[in-house]
């Protein structure tokens, strides 16, 4: 079975209109973000003087993220902003050495097999309809599950992102990794160790979030909603278990369980 997973901008994608193409899968909010448009990673001095994004003021766009306002579980902590949100993650990507474009594409890559497979049918002998149980990537078995949801997610930003799915994407740790843990994580109580390794192991997210990521580097701050770039990384094995224990300053518990409440003005 051979399933087009390209990352690229295809027909509209919008709930609303009954319309599921590919959507702008590629693009990035080129306006308020030149250097993040040009080079798939934001500046830190474009971030420190943004005060617009898409027309909304970043303060406006504060208060429709946290929860409670244009959602229930928000885009953002409560002791979070929009910016320093974006801007701790950029300090993320770039310890690791990634573009936020790198981070988005084996997303990308989940969600249109995902959306090519739903068209299959169901098989007319058998009556079952074809399931994935799971799929290797960079010599990993990445386990799925996305589900659909009744009605849409409107956007925090002024575009034409909505949500509507829920995705769960995960893989176990092997026993080098798991060992590596233990090794350098003896401090942690067995429930801190656990919490640690679900924390590099799991993602449970909507399809808008891989969208926002991409355009504004925007991964949702600290709610169950939030892709973590290191989580990515891990679970796509993108950078090994060092690589990402270094890029947290050596605490990666520290660093899941941290909020991002600095604001760099």
């Amino acid at each position: 079975m051979w399933i087009d997973a390209t990352v690229e901008n295809g027909d509209t994608f919008d709930y609303k209109r009954n319309l599921y193409g590919k959507g702008n899968q590629l693009t990035a909010d080129e306006k308020d973000f030149p250097t993040l448009a040009g080079k798939g990673i934001h500046s830190d001095r474009e971030l420190r003087n943004t005060k617009i994004i898409t027309g909304l003021s970043v303060s406006q766009i504060t208060i429709d993220a946290r929860p409670w306002s244009s959602s229930g579980v928000g885009f953002i902590a409560n002791d979070e902003t929009i910016m320093s949100v974006i801007y701790a993650d950029n300090q993320t990507v770039k310890r690791l050495g990634l573009t936020h474009p790198d981070i988005a594409r084996p997303l990308f890559h989940i969600w249109n097999i995902s959306r090519e497979f739903g068209n299959f049918n169901t098989d007319t002998i058998t009556g079952e309809k074809p399931e994935i149980n799971y799929l290797v990537y960079n010599r990993h078995r990445i386990m799925i599950n996305i589900t659909g949801s009744r009605g849409w997610q409107e956007s925090i930003f002024n575009d034409e992102i909505l949500g509507s799915g829920h995705m769960e994407i995960w893989r176990e740790t092997d026993t080098i990794e798991s060992e590596f843990l233990r090794e350098n994580y003896d401090n942690l109580s067995q429930h801190q160790l656990e919490e640690l390794e679900k924390y590099l192991s799991f993602i449970h997210t909507g399809e808008m979030v891989l969208f926002y990521i991409n355009r504004y580097g925007f991964y949702e701050g600290h709610t169950e909603y939030r892709v973590d770039p290191i989580t990515v990384a891990f679970v796509f094995g993108l950078k090994s278990i060092n690589e990402l224990h270094l890029a947290c300053g050596g605490d990666l518990y520290n660093y899941f369980t941290s909020h991002f409440t600095i604001n760099h003005e």
